[in-house]
């Protein structure tokens, strides 16, 4: 320890912590004794780190000092570690073998252990061609050419390579990886169904927090590798998860769904982790591993055009106007030399969320304007951001209503004449209530039926009084009513509005039966 600068009273206190390390179990709101922890760092000390960095340190000397490894341009990539992982990189067999052998002695010398069934060796391959391995029952000796000594053990060769949770093969693609996360995904949207949604007892808002944290996560996990290009499998379980949030039926139009809840695709939302992840890179050291390899990837792809992460972020850049970013790196830290990286980082997170949901909410508006089923969603909602009127936990009944009325999935004439076969023409889908020959679509229940008149009298008498007599909708024209109604004032009005418009949605739908 001594070479690391540890001497003196640091030695002494470490020496004293280490004396005598105990530990207990909670099992059940209940602890065990306390029982001796003879091997390894404290669990949870702030200092762990920092001595198991000091006690591998040595390891990482000896593998540089032989010069094995693998070059990438000028940059030779010997082993990766992270906490307790360690991943060797040889050029062939031999090289491999004999990085394997140091480890192994140092392991010796320094009294750790390896869990053999959790190493293995990967030789990735550029051939599209695929051979299952197959392993020969061998001993002392291995016969197959599959198996690889590690010490008095042998370790496996094997197809696919995890690291720090994410999968490759041989070939350096993650589909079996994203099918994977695939069911992962699947099995926690189940879970989290049964976690109140199904009977309606969850929030919205709790609902989106358990997608994000149980669902979305999944299938988000390490996309600033892979996660270039369409997925649609993965946006598939979004929509799905999106329509029962919102309890509204499985018809219900893609666009209606991610306008409600104010959601991003997420193919965008991937595109817009890489680029948060290439801002953190270029604040690294020039010394960090990651950041020697992106330069050279993007020297490579701008001299030679190739197909790699930092053509990608190029190409991301261009998309949503960071150009400036590329073309001038150093742009990222010009006026907050002041500032922390973290600060930095945030600060152009912000910037690249704002270029991002704009694009995104252009696009969503094309869409939208495109789908004839939203007939009324597009002359009121033009905001791709989550609607006010879901966070409220009063009148949950009318609030499902209300968001079928939005989406145009109710069961208006508007919508239930498109049902049958042949279908009705639109003129014939008239209002069956007040007998006034009108369509009855959502502009007509809400401003017109006269079979609902004494509800929405009422309805505006309460935002009458809601609102101190500053929104009288009972003397504004139509089309004023129609936005305050569907849209609702900015401030604090709003939730008082949107209370009674569910009120009133769920009696006149009531009065149809």
């Amino acid at each position: 320890m001594h070479k690391y600068g540890i001497k003196g009273k640091m030695w002494r206190a470490i020496t004293k912590i280490y004396k005598r390390v105990e530990s207990c179990v909670l099992i059940n709101d209940k602890s065990t004794g306390f029982f001796t922890i003879e091997v390894g760092v404290r669990q949870g000390c702030l200092l762990s780190p920092i001595l198991f960095l000091l006690f591998i340190n040595g390891l990482i000397e000896e593998i540089n000092e032989k010069g094995k490894g693998v070059l990438y341009g000028n940059i030779q990539i010997r082993l990766l570690l992270f906490a307790d992982d360690i991943v060797l990189i040889a050029e062939n067999k031999e090289d491999l073998e004999f990085l394997i052998q140091i480890t192994y002695k140092y392991s010796r010398k320094w009294r750790f252990d390896f869990n053999h069934d959790k190493s293995a060796v990967v030789i990735f391959e550029g051939s599209n061609k695929q051979e299952p391995i197959v392993y020969g029952e061998c001993k002392r000796e291995c016969h197959c050419g599959r198996h690889w000594r590690l010490g008095e053990q042998f370790i496996l060769e094997t197809d696919m390579y995890k690291y720090l949770g994410v999968e490759s093969d041989k070939k350096l693609s993650f589909k079996l990886f994203k099918e994977r996360l695939l069911d992962k995904a699947r099995k926690s949207k189940a879970r989290v169904w049964n976690m109140g949604m199904k009977g309606g007892h969850l929030s919205v808002k709790g609902s989106v927090n358990l997608w994000e944290a149980l669902v979305r996560s999944n299938l988000e996990y390490g996309v600033q590798v892979w996660g270039e290009g369409k997925w649609e499998k993965a946006e598939v379980i979004q929509r799905e998860m999106g329509r029962r949030i919102l309890r509204c039926r499985g018809s219900t139009n893609t666009e209606a769904v991610m306008g409600e809840l104010g959601w991003w695709r997420l193919e965008t939302r991937r595109e817009y982790i890489k680029l948060k992840y290439w801002i953190a890179i270029l604040l690294m050291q020039e010394t960090r591993l990651v950041k020697r390899v992106y330069n050279h990837s993007r020297v490579r792809f701008v001299t030679r055009g190739s197909n790699n992460w930092a053509k990608t972020i190029f190409q991301l850049a261009r998309k949503y106007g960071l150009q400036t970013i590329w073309n001038d790196e150093q742009i990222v830290r010009q006026g907050q030399e002041y500032k922390s990286d973290r600060e930095i980082s945030k600060f152009w997170a912000n910037i690249i969320y704002k270029q991002v949901h704009h694009r995104e909410e252009a696009e969503w508006k094309i869409n939208t304007q495109c789908k004839p089923k939203l007939r009324t969603y597009k002359t009121f909602k033009t905001k791709l951001e989550l609607e006010p009127y879901l966070l409220s936990e009063q009148n949950k009944y009318g609030r499902y209503l209300y968001t079928a009325l939005r989406s145009g999935t109710n069961r208006l004439r508007i919508e239930t004449g498109r049902w049958g076969r042949p279908r009705e023409r639109v003129e014939d889908r008239v209002c069956l209530s007040c007998m006034s020959g009108e369509v009855e679509d959502e502009k007509h229940l809400m401003l017109h039926c006269r079979a609902h008149k004494t509800l929405r009298e009422k309805m505006f008498q309460d935002i009458w009084i809601d609102t101190q007599g500053t929104c009288n909708l009972a003397e504004t024209d139509l089309e004023t009513r129609w936005d305050n109604l569907m849209r609702g004032p900015e401030g604090v009005y709003r939730p008082k509005i949107d209370e009674s418009v569910k009120k009133f949605v769920r009696g006149a739908m009531w009065q149809r039966t």
